[in-house]
């Protein structure tokens, strides 16, 4: 091509605002009609087919059903994405605000400067909730109620920390599991049935590098009876099967790679059923539990400090270290414009990796607490503004952790008082 029709090219593709396009391939050169039978994967096709260059068509981010997304190998393409952004039409966006009635919160236990609340745990079909703290004492706490009350409490003795802990529940069996940061006896499993009016905790051997830092750091329920997750400060995730009868367990390691401390365990089920591990080495792993194969990896600015589900399985939200844009909407498929989408508050002081919030599965709405007492409320279609804030506590203190309980929000501050809080939507 001459050097003038270079220029003339050029000036063309300028004034038609072809600064930025994409680059298609037309199967149907000039003087071919065309012809729905004429593919590309033929030889004398693709040899006639020439380059178009095209304007790139704005779309909103995450949309229902993006046309540039390219799936991952596990992943089913004709699965909608999780709306994420509001301009996209699919659903109205409700107001929602948040309520505090007089006299919501009581203080469960006397926390001190040596033993702190570390978990709230509660399933959603149960009326009771079980406040368990840094050295493993266990409060199990009436929610029906406006006002929170404690029906037995339950002190394992431990004299070393406690990093997180998790309900596994069957049709006759409710258990609590301990991760203990400890080189020897780092599992805890406590029978929690109504029957049982001294729950007493049983040491479940786990397996570890001994070369390493012992401890488990991270737990999480798998969602199917009698099955768990752990991770550990020698940086090994096993998937845990219980007997029956809660009495015992075994322990597989997973081949998941990281190089620091895994803070946070999500299992997750798309197409298939999935664990996702998230460290201290700023690295999220995708385990195929199918395949036994990590299938799809990435690394983050920060440390993750918790993971949580969305309202679409190929979704997932994380905490991290920030002070600003302290959580991530992320999609576990390849995507194309934008695949992490970030929102959060300003504050003086990364949140610790002890505090967490929740998300509500059957909705769009994630919620959290902070270190001066105060709930937010985010509706995840549109996450850069709040939906709405409160102080839940007559005196600022920091809350752990923030949970969804039928149509209420539960909110536990590290002094071991828990409130009630209303979300209302307009």
């Amino acid at each position: 091509m001459s050097e003038s029709s270079n220029n003339s090219h050029r000036g063309i593709l300028h004034s038609q605002g072809f600064a930025s396009g994409t680059l298609f391939i037309d199967p149907s050169p000039p003087g071919i009609i065309d012809n729905d039978d004429l593919h590309l994967r033929t030889a004398p096709a693709f040899q006639s087919s020439r380059l178009v260059l095209k304007p790139s068509q704005s779309a909103p981010r995450f949309r229902q059903n993006p046309d540039r997304l390219t799936p991952g190998p596990d992943s089913d393409p004709t699965i909608d994405s999780f709306d994420f952004m509001a301009s996209s039409g699919q659903s109205p966006i409700h107001r929602y605000r948040l309520d505090v009635e007089s006299r919501c919160s009581t203080r469960i236990y006397g926390g001190t400067q040596s033993d702190k609340a570390r978990r709230l745990l509660v399933s959603e079909a149960s009326s009771s909730a079980y406040l368990v703290s840094m050295h493993g004492a266990m409060h199990e706490i009436d929610i029906i109620s406006q006002h929170p009350s404690v029906k037995r409490s339950h002190d394992s003795a431990c004299d070393v920390l406690l990093d997180d802990a998790c309900l596994i529940s069957s049709e006759v069996q409710t258990s609590a599991v301990l991760g203990h940061v400890r080189d020897s006896h780092q599992l805890s499993l406590v029978n929690l049935n109504e029957h049982n009016p001294h729950p007493y905790a049983i040491d479940l051997r786990r397996p570890w590098n001994e070369s390493k830092r012992g401890g488990v750091s991270s737990v999480c329920a798998m969602g199917q009876p009698h099955s768990f997750a752990t991770g550990g400060y020698d940086r090994v995730v096993h998937l845990w099967k219980l007997d029956s009868n809660h009495s015992s367990a075994l322990a597989q390691p997973l081949a998941i790679n990281h190089t620091n401390v895994v803070q946070s365990l999500l299992p997750v089920c798309d197409t298939s059923h999935k664990l996702i591990s998230a460290g201290a080495d700023c690295k999220v792993n995708i385990y195929n539990l199918s395949s036994q194969r990590v299938f799809n990896s990435f690394k983050t600015s920060n440390q993750i400090n918790h993971l949580h589900w969305t309202h679409s399985p190929f979704c997932t939200l994380l905490e991290i270290a920030n002070l600003e844009l302290q959580f991530e909407l992320r999609d576990h498929r390849i995507v194309p414009e934008c695949p992490v989408l970030r929102f959060g508050y300003t504050t003086n002081q990364v949140r610790g990796r002890y505090t967490k919030g929740a998300s509500l599965r059957s909705s769009s709405l994630f919620t959290c607490g902070d270190r001066y007492g105060k709930v937010r409320l985010w509706d995840l279609r549109n996450p850069k503004t709040v939906a709405s804030e409160i102080l839940c506590f007559a005196e600022p203190q920091r809350i752990v952790q923030v949970l969804f309980h039928q149509s209420r929000l539960l909110a536990c501050t590290e002094n071991g008082e828990v409130g009630c809080i209303n979300y209302l939507s307009s």
